[in-house]
């Protein structure tokens, strides 16, 4: 039993998505990031406003390390990307109010963070609700559909050969 449950625990991180590179677009109007991952994202996001500081969680999404950029934008002073133990962490110091919209990209494989002035829509937007202040909305449930069948299949091949 105490090698089941080893196994089990040790196999659960293959099946959350990778962050594999993300993107920052600084125009007049809007900010866009754009960030990629390994497999398709199908986890909740949650969003926390303070004061001039907004902050994206995106559960069941990994980073390889911490990343800050400073930007020269209307609205947003500074982006940190912070891995949290199985989720990722997006910060965002903004000079001014303004709305975050989530658009999913290539079939769930990209999400755009898009950062607009407060109560500006953009007429080409159409933003996907995976989020809402200070909550989460689960999206669909995760299933086994684009998880890495290799990585799962050598982790398994490596447990067994060290159980037998």
């Amino acid at each position: 039993m105490k090698y089941f449950l080893s196994l089990l625990f040790l196999s659960l991180p293959l099946f959350s998505a990778n962050l594999v590179s993300y993107n920052i677009y600084d125009r007049e109007d809007r900010v866009d990031i754009m960030l990629s991952f390994d497999s398709a994202y199908e986890a909740s996001v949650k969003k926390d406003v303070k004061k001039g500081f907004i902050l994206l969680s995106f559960d069941s999404l990994k980073s390889k390390k911490e990343e800050a950029k400073e930007l020269n934008s209307k609205l947003v002073k500074k982006v940190l990307i912070s891995p949290q133990n199985t989720k990722t962490a997006i910060m965002l110091e903004t000079k001014d109010d303004v709305d975050i919209d989530l658009s999913s990209v290539n079939d769930k494989f990209g999400l755009r963070v898009r950062v607009l002035p407060k109560g500006v829509t953009l007429a080409n937007t159409t933003p996907l609700s995976l989020m809402e202040t200070n909550s989460s909305i689960q999206t669909k449930a995760s299933s086994l559909e684009g998880f890495d069948l290799a990585n799962y299949a050598l982790v398994l091949t490596i447990l067994l050969g060290i159980l037998f």
